[in-house]
């Protein structure tokens, strides 16, 4: 299950290693209002704990990391599958570069920074926008395996965030909010939150998805 949409995934691409953010972190659960084009407002809940993260909720199909490996679980099939890494092609990527627009915004109390971006996907569309971005804090998507083209545009933006546990807050295209914080629950979460089940098995996506 890959909630990160084509507007969060360019946004995280001005995440390099260059950005300079003062640290902070958060862990708890944190609900995003995201923007799906043709589909409207959905919203996406992430569980944090150090360098543990979890896209979706303990009972659906959701993608884990233990902080070492990132696995898909599939409750209906008490499955999980190893999220593998794969290497972004070269020369079909150009994430521009990011520019520091010196505005500053408090998103729940979590002070980001805006940065503005102009970047080409991977079938060479434009993309321009401005994403908040937070030290340790927001959507951590930059925390995901490199899957490349999986992602469309995003594959040269993982690149970009690994490694700098930056998180996104909110992303403005076009004048228009696609993905925004909009709710947290700080706490302690429980550590079986981050590891699948006793009674699960492994599988494969191709087996896995052959049951749908």
């Amino acid at each position: 299950m890959y909630h990160v949409r084509l507007a969060v995934a360019i946004a995280c691409g001005l995440v390099a290693s260059s950005v300079q953010l003062a640290a902070q972190g958060f862990d708890g659960v944190m609900w995003f209002s995201e923007y799906k084009e043709h589909l409207g407002l959905d919203t996406l809940t992430q569980s944090t704990k150090g360098t543990k993260t979890r896209f979706g909720t303990a009972n659906q199909m959701a993608l884990v990391s233990n902080g070492t490996i990132w696995f898909n679980t599939i409750p209906e099939q008490k499955k999980y599958v190893i999220a593998h890494d794969f290497p972004a092609q070269p020369g079909k990527e150009n994430p521009g570069k990011p520019v520091k627009t010196g505005k500053t915004e408090t998103v729940l109390g979590i002070p980001c920074e805006y940065w503005h971006f102009d970047v080409a996907d991977l079938n060479g569309a434009k993309h321009v926008g401005d994403a908040c971005l937070a030290k340790g804090a927001g959507l951590m998507v930059g925390r995901l395996p490199n899957i490349g083209e999986v992602f469309g545009p995003a594959g040269i933006a993982y690149l970009h965030t690994r490694g700098t546990d930056v998180g996104v807050m909110k992303v403005v295209i076009d004048g228009k909010v696609v993905l925004e914080a909009i709710k947290k629950q700080p706490g302690s979460l429980p550590d079986a939150l981050f590891v699948w089940p006793a009674d699960y098995t492994p599988g494969t996506m191709a087996n896995v998805f052959s049951h749908h």
